[in-house]
This record gives structure tokens, sequence and C-alpha cells, in this order.
């Protein structure tokens, strides 16, 4: 759920009614959220993501991404690197790496329990996950 104002979000999980509700303050000026993922990463937490999404301002979560995440950064941090391949006739078969087994197992499918939401498993093992539901209600 978010509580919205023209510069402050407050974001919370509004399923997890068993547990104890923890809210983020989100707030657009200053970039930050109360979470410590923005301050650590200096990527957009997924309480800011959520607020954006509720805005219908998704579009504008690149401007949140810290400079170091540029390109023009990147390019300067590797601007005298220089990555050497080895040759196609350099390399050996050690037969070490084995590619992963395709074949689907016997039995029932496993499914993953998270708080009451059965995600199902795919054949190959892996996990598809769960979107976290956000609902909005928007103060003036």
């Amino acid at each position: 759920m978010t509580i919205t104002s023209a510069d402050i979000s407050y974001v919370y999980r509004e399923w997890n009614k068993l547990a104890m509700r923890v809210t983020h303050r989100v707030t657009l000026s200053t970039k930050s959220c109360t979470c410590i993922f923005m301050n650590q990463y200096k990527l957009p937490c997924r309480h800011l993501i959520a607020m954006l999404h509720i805005r219908r301002q998704l579009d504008k979560v690149f401007g949140y991404f810290d400079k170091i995440y540029s390109i023009a950064n990147y390019a300067a941090a590797f601007a005298d690197e220089a990555v050497h391949l080895p040759l196609d006739q350099d390399l050996t078969n050690d037969n070490m790496t084995l590619p992963p087994v395709l074949e689907r197992k016997r039995g029932r499918p496993k499914s993953k329990h998270a708080l009451g939401v059965t995600v199902k498993m795919k054949t190959a093992g892996l996990y598809i996950g769960a979107a976290t539901v956000v609902k909005v209600v928007t103060t003036s």
C-alpha cells in the first residue's frame, strides 16, 4: 500500500496482515528511502519503484540510478584495460564442465509455499517467483 503526497510516499505491504507492518518513507526530491538499499547500492529500491509504478511514472526510474552506473563512468573506468581472450587453437577440452540434465523428473512437480501462496516450479528446476502486490491510498 502507498500513502502519497507530492514529494513523500509511505510504502508498505498490505497482504502480510499477520506480520508487523513495516513502512518505508520514499522522498522524491532527495532520492532517498528509509530502507538501506538505496544508500548502499545507489540503485532504486523496490519501494521507490512501487511508488513510481503507482503514480504511473515508471519511465522516470532511470533518473534515480546513481551516476556511477552510467556508460561514461564504465568507459572511463575500463579505458586503459584490455581483455585478452585465448585463441581457439589454444583451448583444450578437459570435460570437467558437463551440460545440465534437461530431462523431467518422475512424479508430481514440486511447489514452493510462501505465506499461503503456492508457486509452481518449472520442469528445469528454475524458480518463477512471486510479485509483491502494492495497493494505493492517495492523500492530498
